[in-house]
């Protein structure tokens, strides 16, 4: 009987993945395996075939914040001025008591891991199809690396799962859809997994 203790946390959620230094591998245009990573804070696919390289264009949203020293109530604004983003210090009055003050500009992006999912077997920023994808009996099945795909075969085909001992509220497997871990599916979703798993 095989047993399996499931990871704690979500180390193959799409965020994990990049953030992790790991890569999700994807299908260039071209039909080979390319893979996205994420490469000093800039996210950028390459194709191991053609070469091709492309960089994901982030949105960088201009912040100021603080307590105001007037008074002393706090607050997080949103810069819409285009001439203040270049600057280091703005003047900003404050929402609640209009007192003018010199705040520090803060530039964050666009929070581009953690509001990205997959969608139709494509990956959010590029729109290339996922390398590891098929479908079983009209459901999606796909894997963003081989690393993902060798843990769902690993999952599915254990007889018995079992969780972490120590307390989390997630496991790597919170991400599989229900029909996947179906005892009814295990076979085929094996078999699918497996073929998915020989391909180049």
């Amino acid at each position: 009987m095989k047993r399996f203790v499931d990871y704690s946390g979500e180390p193959y959620a799409l965020w994990a993945i990049l953030r992790s230094g790991a890569s999700i591998t994807v299908r260039c245009e071209c039909g080979a395996a390319g893979s996205i990573r994420c490469d000093h804070d800039e996210l950028v696919f390459i194709c191991s075939k053609c070469m091709q390289k492309k960089v994901y264009e982030q949105q960088a949203i201009y912040r100021v914040s603080g307590n105001c020293n007037y008074c002393d109530r706090w607050f997080n604004e949103q810069l819409h001025d285009k001439r203040q983003y270049t600057q280091k210090i703005v003047n900003y009055p404050c929402p609640h008591c209009g007192t003018v003050q010199a705040m520090h500009v803060k530039k964050r992006f666009d929070c581009v891991y953690y509001n990205s999912a997959i969608r139709e077997g494509r990956d959010p920023y590029f729109g290339l199809e996922l390398y590891f994808l098929s479908s079983y009996r009209g459901k999606p099945v796909w894997a963003l690396n081989r690393e993902h795909l060798s843990y769902l075969l690993t999952y599915i085909s254990a007889d018995q799962r079992q969780r972490p001992t120590y307390a989390y509220t997630r496991t790597a497997s919170y991400r599989i859809p229900r029909y996947m871990k179906e005892a009814k599916n295990r076979e085929g979703i094996i078999k699918l997994l497996t073929r998915m798993q020989n391909q180049a």
